[in-house]
C-alpha cells in the first residue's frame, strides 16, 4: 500500500525503472484575456475574471470518470490547485480598472505528476503497479538540487545568507526543506511526513530565529516546498493567510496585525503585484500599487 498524506501523495521516481508523466484536469490550464484598451471593456473584463474563477473551481477532476478512478490521488491536488487558481485571477482583477493594453495572465499551475514505480515511505519499490498516485506539479529543481541517496543538495550548512539551499530539520535529522533565501539564524521543524529526505504532505512548519522571532504555519509541502493555502501564526500575535505555488507566494495574502490592523496584498511569482491595502484598527485606510515587486507611485488614502 502507498502511504497517502492528507492532501498529497509523495511519489518518488526510482532511477532507471520508471518515467514520470504529467496529467492535467479536464480544462487543463486556464487561459487569460487580452484587451487592446481595457478602459472600453471594464465590465467585460470584470465578468471575464468571474468566469475564470468559476472555471478554476470546476477544474477539479479529469475529463473521464475512468481517470478519476485510476488516479484518485490527483483529485485532492486538483482541488488545492483550483483554490490557488482562483486567488491568481482575483489578484489580476485590478487590471480591469486601468487603461490601454492589458493582459490578464494565464494560470498554468494545474498538474499532477504520476510514476509507474513508486517508493513507499520507509519501504521498498513497488513494481508492476501501473501508474502511481499524484505528487503535485513539478517543482522546477535543477540537476544540482535533485535528490539522491545522500538527500537533496546543495545543503544550507555553511552557506551564506540569501542562498538557495536545502535546510535539515532540527526535529527530523536527514529530512530537508527548501529555502529560496537562506537565513542562517533560522531553525525549522516539521510535523508532517518525510519522503526521500524531503518534507511532504500536510503538517505544521515551526520556525525560530536567534533574534527571538518565532512562529508556525500549517499547510502542505510539495517536494519540500510550500504549496497551496497556508495559515501562519507569529509569537507577537499577528497571523497571515497566503497562497503558494511551488514555494513562491502567488495570490492573495492577508496579514492581521496584533494591533488590530489588516494588510492585504497580492503576489505573482513571489513578488507583490497589484493593489496593497492597509486598514488600521482606528479606521484609517491607505493603498499602494505594486508592479512586479516595485511600488508604483505614492501611498494614498483609500
Amino acid at each position: 500500500m502507498l502511504r497517502v498524506c492528507a492532501v498529497l501523495v509523495a511519489a518518488v521516481l526510482v532511477p532507471g525503472t520508471a518515467s514520470a508523466k504529467e496529467l492535467k484536469p479536464k480544462f487543463g490550464d486556464i487561459g487569460g484575456v487580452y484587451y487592446t484598451d481595457v478602459s472600453e471593456n471594464r465590465e467585460a473584463c470584470r465578468q471575464a475574471i468571474k468566469n475564470k474563477i468559476a472555471l478554476c473551481r470546476q477544474n477539479t477532476s479529469f475529463v473521464s470518470n475512468t481517470n478519476d478512478r485510476k488516479y484518485p490521488g490527483c483529485l485532492p491536488i486538483f482541488r488545492q490547485q483550483a483554490g490557488v487558481c482562483a486567488d491568481h485571477f482575483r489578484s489580476e482583477a485590478y487590471k480591469c480598472q486601468g487603461a490601454g493594453t492589458v493582459r490578464i495572465e494565464d494560470f498554468t499551475g494545474f498538474a499532477c505528476t504520476v510514476t509507474a514505480t513508486v517508493v513507499e515511505e520507509g519501504g521498498e519499490p513497488e513494481r508492476g503497479t501501473g501508474a502511481g498516485q499524484g505528487a503535485g506539479p513539478e517543482d522546477g529543481q535543477t540537476p544540482q538540487t535533485r535528490t539522491s541517496a545522500a538527500g537533496p543538495s546543495p545543503k544550507c550548512a555553511g552557506m551564506a545568507r540569501g542562498g538557495k539551499c536545502w535546510l535539515e530539520l532540527t526535529n527530523k535529522p536527514g529530512c530537508h526543506v527548501f529555502f529560496p533565501h537562506y537565513d542562517p539564524s533560522t531553525t525549522v521543524t516539521w510535523s508532517g511526513d518525510c519522503s526521500g529526505g524531503i518534507a511532504v504532505g500536510r503538517g505544521t512548519w515551526g520556525f525560530k530565529k536567534t533574534s527571538g522571532i518565532s512562529g508556525e504555519g500549517t499547510g502542505t509541502m510539495t517536494r519540500g516546498r510550500h504549496h497551496g493555502r497556508w495559515v501562519w501564526r507569529y509569537n507577537e500575535g499577528s497571523t497571515r493567510e497566503e497562497s503558494y505555488v511551488d514555494g513562491k507566494k502567488h495570490g492573495r495574502s492577508v496579514l492581521r496585525h496584533s494591533s488590530g490592523g489588516v494588510t492585504e496584498d497580492h503576489y505573482v511569482d513571489d513578488k507583490r503585484h497589484g493593489l496593497s491595502i492597509w486598514r488600521g484598527a482606528n479606521g484609517k485606510c491607505f493603498a499602494s500599487r505594486y508592479t512586479h515587486g516595485r511600488r508604483a507611485g505614492r501611498r494614498k488614502p483609500c
